[in-house]
């Protein structure tokens, strides 16, 4: 992955002393035959060009970066698969194969929790987050299953809302066809909110809660950097429409954000829950971005959710 990357910013490189060349060429050659007015003009039109190509293969090439930060974890990946209530998966999605991580809450017939991640996590890390934390103690009758994005965990490949979106619903075909789960529950935090959402108005999950999550990636954008605004829009590689998924899920949502959160915007939260044609919205006070996933106030609002659910 590194090494097509680093291909990547030097083709960036190339094309843009390329492009600068050629248009240093131009406005030489083209200066000599203007009045001395028409030939500044001239130079500040080719200027803000070179300016804009400039600002647009940088942003483009860096916000890979930015949007995905992909960790392995070789050590806790080990460590979490030799334990008794896990499991190592790896299923087939297109002509990728993909590893992600089963934890078994109960015995016997059982629904299941598929989960979708933040951008800085993976399968592994994140089940021993929650094994140490005592996370499963709000969900002894549930199997939760992580699958990793392309690039996290052991899995090759480089992430993209594309590819996070397709092997979404791989996952859930997966899930869905494992022996004793009687129905999946979809769920997602952060950047993991953008796949969850387009999964659920995919598939007929029986629940779908969203933790921090943004209404789409121009809104997941503007949080970071705040410029992504009218023709600007066109710098977003990494699309998600979580607000266009919404309107066709058929299922009631859970919604948990807070006001506090400093990566993804309370508004863009709160536009998104309006979306759903039904939801709830559970608004937390003081809780950082980071700190939504395992804040005590969102495990209970999961906990009640998924009691509900089972009670429909």
């Amino acid at each position: 992955m590194l090494k097509s990357v680093l291909w990547e910013i030097l083709l960036a490189i190339a094309l843009f002393a390329a492009l600068a060349a050629l248009l240093r060429f131009g406005k030489k050659r083209l200066s000599h035959r203007l009045r001395p007015g028409a030939a500044r003009v001239l130079a500040g039109v080719l200027g803000a060009i070179e300016i804009f190509a400039f600002t647009y293969g940088a942003l483009w090439f860096l916000q890979d970066m930015v949007v995905f930060n992909p960790s392995h974890s070789p050590s806790s990946w080990e460590q979490m698969a030799a334990l008794p209530d896990y499991e190592a998966i790896e299923l087939t999605a297109g002509k990728n194969t993909r590893h992600g991580l089963l934890h078994r809450g109960a015995a016997g017939e059982s629904p299941l929790v598929l989960f979708f991640y933040a951008n800085g996590h993976n399968a592994s890390q994140l089940m021993q987050y929650m094994e140490n934390a005592g996370v499963w103690g709000y969900f002894n009758d549930y199997h939760c299953l992580v699958m990793d994005y392309a690039g996290y965990g052991p899995n090759d490949g480089r992430p993209s809302a594309k590819t996070l979106c397709e092997e979404a619903l791989a996952a859930y075909d997966f899930a869905a066809a494992l022996p004793g789960v009687t129905r999946v529950i979809v769920g997602g935090y952060s950047i993991g909110t953008g796949p969850a959402a387009f999964l659920a108005a995919r598939r007929e999950p029986a629940g779908l809660f969203l933790l921090a999550p943004y209404a789409n990636s121009f809104d997941l954008y503007n949080g970071v950097l705040p410029i992504f605004y009218g023709p600007l829009r066109l710098f977003v590689k990494h699309r998600f429409y979580s607000d266009r998924s919404a309107r066709a899920v058929g299922v009631p949502a859970l919604v948990v954000a807070s006001r506090s959160d400093e990566v993804i915007p309370y508004a863009s939260s709160q536009k998104l829950s309006a979306c759903f044609e039904e939801s709830t919205l559970i608004t937390l006070h003081g809780a950082s971005h980071n700190a939504v996933l395992f804040d005590r106030r969102t495990l209970e609002s999961i906990k009640a959710y998924l009691d509900a659910l089972a009670c429909a």
